[in-house]
């Protein structure tokens, strides 16, 4: 068993003995135990998947084979480190630490670019495209276009659109 596998089948499984400081909310995420229900994650060993059950606040089944938060979306093994991080991407630096991020930072331009699989729905773009309640299409190539890193080059209008 690799030394990540460990990680997440520990990350947030227990409560935290520290007491992590509140206020330090990067603190309270850099900690591998739970402060709180929000905080907390089951082992993936019980087998759920990183689809959000339906029931999530209501449903109390430890082994219930959905998500009942972020946490086990993000910190799925199939789902960890596969997208990367948008802090790092906005910032070129990411506040937590290597292993409590779910986000890849390694060679992150490269892997979007090399990988248009990362541009889904969690991200920026689809988040901004999102913003507009009803997108055309100038308006989903202007926010492309804000975007080319991403992916990969440059978007061209069309020369009608630019009148």
């Amino acid at each position: 068993m690799s030394e990540t596998d460990i990680f997440l089948e520990n990350f947030k499984t227990k409560p935290c003995l520290k007491k992590c400081d509140p206020k330090n909310p990067i603190g309270m995420r850099n900690c591998e135990a739970y402060h709180n229900e929000n905080d907390k994650r089951r082992n993936p060993k019980v087998g759920y998947t990183f689809i959000m059950c339906r029931n999530q606040n209501t449903c109390k089944n430890s082994n219930c084979s959905h998500a009942h938060s972020n946490y086990e979306i993000q910190f799925h093994p199939k789902n960890y480190k596969t997208k990367p991080c948008n802090e790092f991407i906005k910032k070129g630096r990411c506040l937590l630490l290597e292993k409590c991020c779910a986000f890849t930072h390694e060679d992150t331009k490269s892997n979007i670019k090399n990988d248009k699989k990362n541009i889904n729905q969690n991200s920026i773009i689809t988040r901004s495209i999102k913003m507009n309640s009803n997108p055309d299409q100038k308006s989903v190539l202007n926010t492309l276009e804000e975007f080319p890193v991403l992916l990969g080059s440059k978007i061209e209008k069309n020369s009608s659109e630019e009148k």
